[in-house]
């Protein structure tokens, strides 16, 4: 693609640039803001209107929104759409779930180490901000994601909010328990993957198992 041709496609007609997410107070008027904001312009519709159906009016949208430009994330979202996922809402969620977790389990992960290290807030709290948003916006946009609902549990143990931790550990058991109800069909599966997923599921009820004993001491 030429320069000119690229400047074209990457034209907004009535650019927004001054109105924030959160003055959106209707489904359409946040599929319009979408389509007029940099760089959210670039995700396909259909997936824009997936994510609009899972956040619906929940406060956690605004992060979600301003997290993934922030962590250059809305680029990952764009891609799905050259994928046979962009016409499968549930699939497409999955997949932007996917890449929130990786996010958001990387900040964690560096976190919990400097935060045993003894680092100082400066240092902690940017990092345990990013962790959050992307785990609570990733089982948002798919609430089966189940590895979100450990590391969210780890992540609020680690600052001594139990009462938290156990909140996030029990809605992992029940999506596990979802998934682990359709064991059967997923053995049945000619991909590979969803072949071994019922292991994955097991792992994943074992660790939630472990540490709501843990909490319960």
């Amino acid at each position: 693609m030429s320069l000119f041709g690229f400047l074209a496609k990457d034209k907004i007609q009535n650019e927004n640039k001054t109105k924030p997410f959160h003055e959106n107070k209707s489904a359409d008027e946040r599929r319009d803001w979408f389509s007029r904001t940099k760089p959210w312009h670039k995700v396909p519709p259909q997936i824009i209107d997936a994510i609009i159906d899972k956040f619906g009016d929940d406060p956690l949208f605004e992060v979600f929104v301003i997290t993934s430009m922030e962590q250059g994330l809305v680029g990952e979202y764009e891609a799905i759409g050259e994928t046979e996922l962009v016409g499968i809402p549930d699939s497409a969620c999955g997949e932007i779930a996917k890449i929130l977790f990786l996010k958001g389990a990387a900040a964690a992960q560096k976190f919990s180490q400097l935060f045993q290290q003894g680092a100082d807030r400066a240092k902690l709290t940017p990092l345990y901000a990013v962790a959050l948003n992307c785990l609570e916006s990733s089982v948002t946009v798919s609430h089966l994601c189940i590895d979100s609902y450990i590391q969210l549990a780890a992540l609020r143990m680690s600052v001594g909010r139990n009462d938290d931790a156990r909140k996030w550990v029990e809605a992992g058991l029940r999506a596990a328990q979802e998934l682990a109800n359709c064991t059967d069909a997923m053995r049945q599966s000619k991909i590979e993957s969803i072949v071994n997923a019922p292991v994955s599921i097991e792992q994943a009820q074992a660790i939630l198992l472990s540490m709501k004993e843990e909490l319960m001491r």
